[in-house]
């Protein structure tokens, strides 16, 4: 199921990079401030490590 899914967000190009996710939100637009590039560059990185981890535990049975 797993494996479904993240082929189905990876073809079809469904993900986003935060800054545009955070745009979509009301409450969260402070952080596309030039002031806040710092923390949103870290927040991208820490979530691409996550979804690269979340990948290697979907295609290794093991992990």
């Amino acid at each position: 199921m797993w494996f479904k899914f993240k082929t189905q967000i990876e073809a079809e190009g469904k993900k986003i990079p935060v800054a545009e996710w955070l745009a979509m939100m009301n409450k969260t637009r402070h952080l596309l401030n030039p002031e806040s590039s710092a923390a949103l560059k870290e927040f991208q990185t820490e979530i691409d490590r996550r979804w690269s981890r979340l990948k290697a535990m979907a295609e290794h049975p093991l992990l």
